[in-house]
């Protein structure tokens, strides 16, 4: 018993997706500079369904992860920071799932803090951000030192 189905014009234009006025090709935004003595480089591209960022060192990329920017709390975002120095905390609505690499321990504590890091980042330039934010990662070591962070999270906010 074959079943032959016939596709009408009208069916196919229904399943083109409209991007409106979507940019394209996606807007892409780069930044790079030398963090803890190391040259890094950001990459930000914003697609019309999701950002990709990537933070290099030596041009590659071993962990990816994503954070989803659309908050399942409705008060999520709107409390007062008790100071200039929590300003600097990611926000905890946002949750970095890991999807590829990142091996284990301090790499994935690490990788998660830059995810969260850079949605707040992106939650804080644009509240109605919804799209699915991936950050691909390609640090030389886990450093947690503060100088080395707010040097990556600086490049990143010159792509924003």
């Amino acid at each position: 018993m074959s079943s032959k189905r016939q596709v009408e014009v009208g069916d196919v234009e229904s399943l083109i997706p409209n991007f409106g006025n979507a940019p394209y090709p996606a807007s892409t935004k780069q930044a790079a500079g030398v963090v803890g003595g190391r040259p890094t480089d950001v990459m930000v591209v914003s697609f019309q369904d999701r950002i990709l960022v990537t933070v290099t060192q030596s041009g590659r990329l071993a962990q990816w992860l994503h954070v989803p920017m659309e908050s399942p709390d409705p008060t999520a975002g709107f409390h007062a920071l008790s100071s200039q120095e929590d300003a600097l905390l990611p926000r905890p609505e946002f949750n970095a799932t890991p999807l590829l690499g990142g091996r284990s321990g301090d790499w994935e504590v690490i990788g998660q803090l830059y995810a969260c890091q850079i949605a707040t980042a992106i939650a804080a330039k644009s509240a109605e951000e919804k799209r699915l934010l991936v950050v691909g990662l390609g640090l030389e070591t886990p450093d947690v030192d503060s100088d080395i962070y707010l040097g990556i999270v600086d490049l990143v906010l010159q792509c924003l």
